[in-house]
């Protein structure tokens, strides 16, 4: 099996607000030889429920790997934090 790598993005809400959805875009850089396809990243919540999200490739390794990626995906702001894995 190979190895899982990790990166997690912890959003910690800000000021009060009443609950809603709300999207959030980042940039996330990766190791060279991490991640070859955007297919292998998934945005999960602290629960490690999948949430829907997109990733598009901004930039890639001489090996062809990822070098960074551009993560969209919608966030509850009744949950506290939201993690980003790839596998």
């Amino acid at each position: 099996m190979p190895a899982k790598a990790v990166t997690a993005l912890r959003l910690v809400r800000g000021a009060p607000s009443r609950p809603h959805v709300e999207p959030v875009s980042t940039g996330i850089p990766f190791a060279r030889a991490t991640v070859m396809r955007p297919e292998q990243i998934a945005v999960v919540d602290s629960a490690g429920r999948r949430l829907a999200s997109d990733a598009t490739p901004l930039a890639y390794w001489p090996d062809g790997s990822l070098r960074w990626v551009l993560i969209d995906c919608l966030v509850d702001r009744e949950r506290q934090s939201r993690r980003h894995h790839s596998d």
